[in-house]
């Protein structure tokens, strides 16, 4: 684009310049002359797409870097030392980079990813407001004691006709559940429902870290493989206490981290991610399945006030809590169970006063947080946590 640009100026410059030739005197004899041709002209085209672009700045650290020491001399560059050309494909062992001829069976992917439909199916949902606790009760045992379960054989039950069995009455909206419900709650009321229609079972404390229930000797580890083992029971079933709800987990699923483990018969430690599968009971503000990482279950569970983990918006961390009160954490996974009889109902019976666990209503109902602490039950004072300050 210069060149022409530069080669046209000069030839207009050229055309220019010359002098004009001297007029031939008119020759009256010869016929009239034809008329002279029109001045050369020389016409410049430029083919670029903008204005021209100025060099770029050098930068300081640029400049310091031609000005200082480390230039290599005239004569070094030979002396320099060339590396060896590496070929990247073949550090990788074909039998390892592309799995081949598996051994996986379906009993082995089932032991990785395990959802179990008629857990999910027997989600009650939606709840009433603030009925979270009873919903997922009601879920938990139509699955172990209904005809929509594997084993049982009752008539499913409402999560309406669950709350008359239990002594309240419509509208089941205007009850604040809240203000009563708490793990000690639904572990009784498990057992009022079994007495109601003549059946057995136990509800107990499967994994809590910290407060009333601890469940002594459960590291992260230990409960992720009794989760699992109870997921994979059809005589076992889990309620979720979490921030200010309760919902009811359906399954879980070991992810690999590494893409060739894909469809790899067996995980050692380290080589998977566990992930949960969580039935929501509330009314559609969530969607109706939570998957969420084991891990942040565990930091959930392991919290202590005034520290908490919302496991429906992982997204915030964990937080603080306006209280004055420390230490202790209501959050846990309740266990219940179809096969075994509960041989101690008094500690049911005589937990009749011992609540304390908080309003876990559904986060549309959730009440704002008070700065000034309110009298505790038995339950929450042994978990060093008030029963409005924890949720």
């Amino acid at each position: 684009n210069s060149f022409c640009t530069l080669l046209g100026s000069r030839l207009a410059k050229t055309m220019s310049a010359a002098p004009d030739a001297p007029a031939a005197e008119p020759n009256t004899n010869e016929p009239e002359a034809a008329a002279a041709p029109p001045k050369a002209e020389a016409w410049a085209i430029s083919f670029s797409t903008g204005p021209k672009k100025g060099k770029r700045k050098v930068s300081k650290k640029e400049k310091e870097a031609l000005a200082g020491g480390n230039r290599v001399e005239a004569g070094e560059a030979e002396k320099a030392t060339t590396l060896a050309e590496v070929d990247v494909d073949a550090l990788a062992d074909p039998a390892i980079a592309i799995p081949r001829n598996l051994p996986t069976t379906q009993a082995d992917m089932a032991l990785r990813t395990h959802f179990d439909v008629l857990r999910f199916q027997c989600v009650s949902r939606p709840q009433y407001k603030r009925t979270c606790g009873v919903s997922s009760l009601t879920s938990v045992w139509n699955y172990l004691y209904s005809r929509l379960g594997p084993t049982g054989s009752l008539p499913p039950v409402s999560q309406e006709e669950v709350m008359t069995i239990l002594g309240f009455q419509p509208p089941f909206d205007n009850i604040r559940w809240g203000s009563f419900t708490g793990n000690t709650t639904l572990m009784r009321w498990f057992h009022c429902l079994n007495a109601h229609f003549g059946v057995t079972g136990k509800a107990y404390y499967a994994w809590k870290s910290h407060g009333l229930g601890k469940t002594f000797g459960v590291t992260d580890d230990a409960a992720e493989a009794l989760v699992k083992e109870g997921l994979r029971s059809p005589h076992k079933a889990f309620i979720y206490h979490c921030h200010n709800h309760y919902m009811v987990p359906v399954g879980y699923q070991d992810q690999p981290k590494a893409q060739i483990h894909a469809y790899a018969p067996t995980l050692g430690p380290g080589e998977y991610e566990p992930y949960l599968f969580i039935g929501e009971v509330s009314r559609g503000k969530h969607s109706s399945l939570h998957i969420k990482k084991f891990a942040d279950v565990a930091t959930d569970i392991n919290c202590q006030s005034p520290s908490y983990f919302n496991i429906r918006h992982t997204e915030l961390g964990v937080q603080q809590r306006r209280t004055k009160r420390t230490g202790g954490n209501l959050h846990c996974f309740l266990a219940f169970r179809n096969d075994v009889a509960e041989d101690n109902m008094a500690q049911f019976e005589a937990a009749e006063e011992d609540e304390g666990e908080p309003s876990d209503d559904d986060e549309e109902a959730q009440e704002p947080e008070r700065t000034t602490p309110v009298p505790a039950t038995a339950e929450a004072a042994a978990d060093g946590v008030s029963a409005s300050d924890v949720e």
